[in-house]
């Protein structure tokens, strides 16, 4: 069995897209899936996502069990509280506003089952589906995981959560509870203990009923603040549970300064670009 963890705050518009993108999933008959829906604090969503199963003609393949959190205490708390609800052998992660593409699973349950101890695997994530002229060949380079190491990571994070795939008996801390940037942290640990693989495809996107990443007032492109100060809270926390030489720490904490820095001038520059573009598009008085 698969279990599946979604988060859900603010699900009402994309909670359906998601469970679709299970419910197309291409696996063998000898695999079963199991989704793990944790209301994050608000009934809304519980009763929209109640509402969703009710609606439905005929029900999902999956089993789904919904679990609510009496208030709003983020993605990590939501993740942790669900992998304790899971019981498949692979866990796979997916937030509420993206999608998967139909062999997401597959891929990623055969990659696990040619390296039976790997503790976690993650793919790329793109806009939208490869076309099939294009998704062959990488499907062939996919068959070729590269692994991803900690020092990899720390310089060039990647595999956002609806990426990642974690074989549960080898990685019994489950997801960190964290507020902000717990996804990046529980990668930076399982890659200390072993290297992530990674399929180079895309297979998962964000999901057509959402709200662009820099409108959605959720994303963590509205908060660049808030998620730097969580990187570099991620680097002194390896530093502290000994996964982190002490020397490399400072280097580590300029170039995410720096990397900040260099999105809020190219966030400057967007701006002023949108309003050049809307004064030359005025027609003339």
């Amino acid at each position: 069995m698969i279990s599946v963890i979604i988060p859900c705050f603010r699900v009402t518009r994309t909670i359906a897209g998601a469970l679709d993108s299970i419910e197309t999933q291409r696996l063998p008959s000898d695999v079963a899936i199991e989704v793990i829906l944790v209301v994050d604090g608000l009934k809304a969503d519980a009763d929209a996502i109640a509402g969703l199963f009710d609606a439905r003609a005929t029900p999902y393949r999956f089993a789904a069990t919904l679990a609510i959190l009496r208030r709003n205490l983020g993605a990590g708390m939501a993740r942790s509280h669900g992998w304790a609800l899971c019981s498949g052998e692979l866990v796979a992660m997916l937030d509420d506003d993206d999608v998967w593409y139909p062999d997401k699973l597959a891929l990623q349950l055969a990659l696990h089952r040619s390296y039976p101890e790997q503790i976690a695997s993650g793919h790329q994530y793109g806009s939208r589906p490869p076309g099939l002229a294009g998704i062959l060949p990488r499907i062939m380079h996919a068959g070729r995981p590269q692994p991803v190491s900690l020092r990899q990571l720390l310089w060039r994070p990647r595999f956002i959560p609806t990426t990642v795939m974690i074989r549960r008996a080898a990685w019994p801390r489950g997801p960190e509870r964290f507020r902000n940037g717990e996804d990046m942290l529980m990668n930076f640990m399982i890659a200390a203990h072993q290297p992530m693989l990674g399929l180079a495809i895309d297979l998962a996107g964000r999901s057509p009923h959402a709200p662009p990443a820099h409108a959605d007032r959720d994303s963590l492109s509205r908060r660049r603040l808030r998620s730097r100060l969580s990187q570099m809270r991620n680097y002194v926390l390896l530093v502290w549970r000994g996964q982190l030489n002490p020397l490399v720490l400072p280097p580590l904490l300029v170039w995410s300064i720096a990397l900040g820095l260099r999105r809020y001038l190219l966030d400057g520059a967007e701006f002023i670009g949108r309003i050049l573009a809307r004064n030359w598009a005025r027609p003339d008085a």
